[in-house]
């Protein structure tokens, strides 16, 4: 009995878990005019504490999670298809926020507002694992890509572009 209730109380946590890490995700359909689609936000706090930001690090993690999902085979088409979307509009966060000039950290920022404009306000440091991070979470899309596209690796070379950024920042 107790095995069972454990296994029931993982399967609900699982859910819960998966739609609220899904709505800390901008999207293009979200309708909110303050966060540029791809941007996944930390918290959704904004105030006592205020963490209502995309911290590189911590979406790249949430990216790489959200990868194993689409291999899962469980999921529904539909499902698969927002993931999809919402890692698209990932990739296209990420390609603005590459474009960025003036950074303090460069591509090491640690954080950027919601909107994919640079944090300007006082912070400690770049945090540079956050670029290696997300290069290996874009690498791990264009392997899942790749996987689905049956020979055409065109959109997997657009996100080969966007990680060998990253990676030229890291070994610099």
């Amino acid at each position: 009995a107790a095995t069972q209730a454990l296994e029931s109380w993982i399967t609900a946590q699982d859910a819960f878990s998966r739609k609220h890490i899904l709505n800390n995700f901008a999207s293009s359909s979200d309708g909110n005019g303050d966060a540029r689609a791809g941007a996944i936000c930390a918290s959704p706090s904004r105030k006592h504490p205020d963490y209502y930001y995309a911290w590189t690090r911590d979406s790249a993690l949430v990216v790489l999670e959200v990868i194993a999902w689409l291999d899962n085979n469980k999921l529904d088409y539909m499902l698969k298809d927002e993931l999809k979307q919402r890692l698209d509009d990932y990739v296209e966060f990420t390609r603005h926020l590459q474009g960025l000039k003036n950074l303090k950290y460069g591509l090491g920022e640690a954080k950027f507002y919601m909107d994919g404009t640079a944090f300007r306000a006082p912070w400690c440091n770049a945090q540079t694992d956050g670029p290696a991070l997300r290069a290996r979470a874009i690498l791990a899309y264009a392997q899942h890509v790749i996987k689905q596209a049956n020979g055409d690796t065109t959109r997997a070379h657009e996100l080969f572009a966007l990680v060998c950024t990253d990676l030229d920042y890291v070994t610099k």
